[in-house]
């Protein structure tokens, strides 16, 4: 999936699991089981990092709109500033995400 690519680690973590793959296997066998063992935590991974993307961006959306309103009663505090702009940069990789799993 593109949004993989996107992940800041996705190399180190594609690493980290082929070292982590099972070596007990010789030649071909060794290389199956590899992919096999990958395919499977990727699955996981792709789950837990990327699963339910709209959920995730529907409170990431509520979480800022609450923000917003609290910002029309008077002038954000530098945290609720940071805050703010953290989670539009979230949601923007969100819908980034989202819509990768379009293509």
């Amino acid at each position: 999936m593109d949004s993989w690519l996107h992940h800041p680690n996705f190399k180190d973590i594609v690493k980290g699991i082929w070292d982590e793959a099972c070596n007990e296997f010789s030649g071909q066998f060794k290389l199956i089981k590899k992919l096999s063992f990958i395919a499977s935590r990727l699955r996981q991974w792709n789950r837990v990092g990327f699963g339910h993307q709209e959920t995730t961006l529907a409170l990431i959306q509520s979480n800022i709109s609450a923000i917003e309103q609290k910002s029309e009663y008077g002038q954000l505090s530098t945290a609720e500033q940071n805050s703010l702009d953290s989670l539009i940069k979230k949601q923007w990789q969100c819908n980034l995400h989202i819509e990768s799993m379009w293509r």
